[in-house]
């Protein structure tokens, strides 16, 4: 086998992490937030290395984009990660699919939610020693 045949997956690696990076824009796309329950099911699949979940979300995704649900770099972006998985290079979908959960802002709601969320009281200083 000749030397370049032994590069060829490693150049489509690099491609498919260079198109990644340029359509996560560095992060800067933001899922609606009525989708991005797919970003999580999509880091628990590939975690898992489950082909199974994972083809259940790419069915998941045509089924947002026939019904004009999600937008079409959304759907670009999830599709990427996914091509990634299906091709066993779980790592690189990890780090993809974790870099885009990790970039999401929070909704006005989500900010409500931790505004309105009411935190234990605080313990006093030495409280749980044990005597």
């Amino acid at each position: 086998m000749s030397h370049s045949k032994l590069n060829q997956p490693r150049r489509g690696l690099k491609l498919a992490l260079l198109l990644s990076i340029t359509m996560l824009g560095c992060g800067e796309i933001q899922i609606e937030p009525q989708n991005r329950d797919l970003i999580l099911r999509l880091c628990t699949a590939i975690s898992a290395q489950d082909p199974k979940i994972i083809s259940t979300i790419s069915q998941d995704l045509e089924d947002l984009k026939k019904n004009i649900l999600i937008s079409k770099k959304e759907f670009q972006v999830f599709q990427e990660i996914i091509r990634v998985a299906q091709n066993d290079q779980w790592e690189e979908a990890r780090l993809m699919a974790y870099r885009l959960r990790d970039n999401q802002e929070p909704t006005d709601a989500d900010q409500e939610k931790l505004n309105m969320r009411e935190l234990p009281p605080m313990k006093k200083p030495g409280s749980n020693r044990k005597k």
